[in-house]
């Protein structure tokens, strides 16, 4: 929230979608105890099952997760060929994804770089395919059902 509203601030016109899942009403409260009202750019939205139409709004995808398991939201944006600001989590760093833009975890000012470059930098569109691809190579049901069965085979 911090970076969105300085980088307004400084004349981009930025919009932020957040999907809340739990806690909406103490999401909420914070947001409005900081900005004094939800800011126009913030959209605050409920989870749905076609997930996929909340990713089509997106020019890129926004991850600042301090702490994560495998982390299902960035894989689904990165296959959707979408630029995606990760912190830089172990689980961000693993997945080692070619249209990634990874920022120190809780550093504004990084994340505010991060989102410029993922907003307004010039991507080929071979990376976002190969980013796609990766995904579904490596994360697709089917091949994490086969790694899973190497590993038992081995024990």
């Amino acid at each position: 929230l911090e970076a969105v509203s300085e980088l307004n601030e400084s004349g981009q016109n930025l919009q932020l979608i957040l999907i809340l899942t739990s806690n909406i009403d103490e999401i909420k409260d914070k947001i409005i105890k900081r900005f004094g009202s939800i800011p126009a750019w913030l959209h605050l939205l409920p989870p749905r099952n076609d997930i996929t139409s909340y990713y089509r709004l997106c020019d890129a995808f926004l991850a600042p997760s301090r702490s994560e398991g495998l982390p299902y939201s960035v894989l689904e944006a990165s296959y959707l060929k979408l630029p995606v600001v990760l912190s830089d989590i172990p689980a961000h760093k693993n997945l080692n994804l070619p249209c990634g833009f990874y920022f120190k975890s809780e550093n504004v000012g990084q994340l505010k770089e991060s989102m410029t470059s993922a907003l307004y930098g010039a991507y080929d569109s071979d990376s976002f395919a190969a980013q796609s691809e990766q995904i579904k190579n490596e994360y697709q049901l089917s091949a994490w059902a086969d790694r899973i069965i190497r590993i038992y085979t081995k024990l």
